[in-house]
Order: structure tokens, then sequence, then C-alpha cells
């Protein structure tokens, strides 16, 4: 058997028997849940401003002065039913139905009655301030005096991207990284746990093809989660060879992680431990993408960084070559130190597993 099938059959193994439940959770599962997670949230009302459905059974001043405002998102319906639906659905924290004669009955002094219906998931905050604001513009329409003087200030902020190119980062690193890392890590310290490397390496198999059987493993799963979490999200760029180039580095790089882990680490309990304290480390630069305010200088200190930057830059912003070389080559400086520190803990295990 030469060195092509020896490596292919051990890759085999490893897909077909040590890790098809781990692969299917990271590979399949991990990208559509992250997506999904992604939707729900850009969707919440949290994120946006509070919305208003209105039924104006008349010819009212109010929803024009209420818009007028700027602080709420308003839709306007026909029926009444649509409108309740609506808000059941969540489409709206708050719907009214405005009387057909509202302002003058406000002019004359009366007062009339506005039906509202509330979602009972929506925020009270939110609540509040589309109550209020219908309060005020009807005092105003009634020619009132307001017992203050509200006025509502939204204060200048630094525009940020939207929340779905802010969360697309922290999807991409988990797919990509912990999918290339985990599998190999897991894989090689089950068989050192098991004692099967040394029955392997009693084969015409030597320790060093066993361990790149074991991070290619890692290495095309990696890359298939990449690819699928692009696609998924449309996100391959002007550029997408060369994007492809970069999720191979950083595959590569993830599954070079695993096996140190696996060859440093002996057991499954204490490899999860030790994946469990360093992911803070490795997820630190998607946290820079979610909080654009803090600083860029203090992202590029986690290894991660050179992993994700690449990839965001030429899914999000068409980035080019120029942009992105020099992050591309301190990954491949990262690769060539981890490679040194996988041959040197290689060396220590020796064919004794």
């Amino acid at each position: 058997m030469n060195l092509m099938a020896r490596i292919g059959a051990v890759v085999r193994k490893d897909v077909l028997y040590s890790s098809p439940g781990l692969i299917l959770v990271i590979a399949v599962l991990l990208p559509l849940i992250a997506t999904l997670v992604i939707s729900v949230v850009v969707d919440s009302p949290v994120l946006g401003e509070p919305r208003l459905g209105l039924v104006d059974r008349g010819d009212s001043q109010l929803p024009e002065q209420l818009a007028e405002r700027g602080h709420l998102t308003i839709t306007h319906y026909d029926q009444a039913e649509a409108l309740r639906d609506a808000v059941a659905r969540g489409d709206h924290e708050v719907g009214a139905i405005l009387p057909e004669d509202l302002d003058d009955a406000l002019a004359a002094g009366e007062e009339p009655s506005i039906n509202l219906f509330i979602w009972g998931e929506s925020l009270e905050s939110q609540r509040e301030l589309v109550i209020t604001s219908i309060e005020q513009v009807a005092r105003r329409i009634a020619g009132q005096e307001l017992p203050v003087d509200v006025t509502i200030v939204q204060p200048e902020r630094q525009e940020f991207p939207p929340w779905e190119d802010r969360l697309f980062p922290l999807v991409v690193i988990m797919v990509i990284v912990y999918g290339g890392m985990l599998i190999p890590a897991t894989v090689l310290v089950k068989e050192r746990e098991a004692e099967t490397i040394m029955a392997l390496t009693a084969t015409p198999m030597s320790l060093t093809e066993l361990l790149v059987a074991k991070g290619l493993t890692g290495m095309v799963v990696s890359i298939v989660m990449g690819m699928v979490i692009l696609a998924i999200n449309d996100a391959f760029g002007a550029q997408p060879a060369l994007l492809i180039g970069v999720i191979v580095l950083s595959a590569l790089l993830a599954a070079e992680m695993g096996l140190v882990l696996g060859l440093f680490i002996g057991d499954v309990v204490t490899l999860y431990a030790a994946i469990e304290g360093i992911g803070i480390l490795l997820l630190a630069p998607a946290l820079f993408y979610l909080f654009p305010q803090l600083p860029d200088w203090v992202a590029r200190l986690f290894p991660s960084y050179y992993m994700l930057a690449p990839i965001i830059e030429m899914s999000l912003h068409d980035a080019v070559w120029a942009d992105i070389a020099s992050d591309v080559a301190v990954l491949g400086g990262l690769i060539v130190v981890v490679t040194l520190l996988g041959v040197w803990l290689a060396r220590r295990m020796g064919p004794r597993g």
C-alpha cells in the first residue's frame, strides 16, 4: 500500500467510524444553527426602533405628526383584524386604531378612545415610548399645553455596520477554527487513550503519516464548513478564488492546532476542558467586529485574528490581495510556528503514543 493509500485509509476510518457524530454536529448543524441565530437576532425588535401599526378610520393628523418625530417605525393597515394579527405575531410593539372623528373630538376638548393592541413579549420601554408619543401628539392636536416640554433627542452616534455583518465573523471563527481543530484533536486523543496508535505505527504507516491523515480530516471538514457558511450567507465576495485560498490556509492552521492539542493532551476530558479554556482566545477577534468601538490593535494580539480578518475583509468588503497581504503573511508565519511545535511534540511522543 503506497503513501496516499495509507493516509486515505486513515481518513476514511476517522470520518466513517471515529467521528461521524462530531462531524455531523460541527459541519452541518453548527453552520445552520449559527445562521438561524443571526437571522433571529437581527430581526429582534430590541435592535431597532419601536414599531407602531396604525388603522386610521378618518383623516387624522396624528400619523403624520408621529412620523415627523422620527423615532418610530410606522406601518399602516386598512383593517383592524389585520393589525391585530400583525401585533399578535410580534410585527409591532403596539397597534392603534384611530377613530374617524379623532381630530374633531380633540379640538372640541373631548376625550376620544384610541384602541390599542399590545404585543405581550415587547419591552416595556418600547411600549411606553410608543404610547407616550401618541399622547403627546394628541395633546398637540387638541391645542393643550403639555405639563412638561418633552423632546426626544437621539444623540449622534458612530455609524456601525449592520448586525448581520457584525455577527458573521463569530460564525466564521466558530465553523472554520473549531471544525478544523476539534476533529483531529479529539480523534488523536481517543487513539492515544485506546493505544491504537501503537498498532498503527507498527504497520508500514509512520507516525508522521498518521498525523498528516488526522490533520487532513480536520482540514477538509473545516474547508467544507467555510464554503457552506459563505454559501448560506452569499458572502464569496469579489475574488472567490483568493478567498478560498485563505480559507485553506486558515483550515490548515486550525488542523495543526488540533494536532498540537492532541499530542500534548492525553485524555478527552482534559482536552475539552483545554478547548473551553482557550475558546475565549480563539473567539476574541470576532468580539471586536461585534463591538467596533473596541480598539482594532487589541484584536491583532490574538492569532485567530489573522485567520478571520482576511476572510471577513474579502467576503464583506470586497478586499483585494493588497488589502490582506500583510495579514496573510502573518498567517503563514503562524502555520510555520505551529508546524514546528507539532514536529517537536511528535518526536517527544515517538512511536509509543
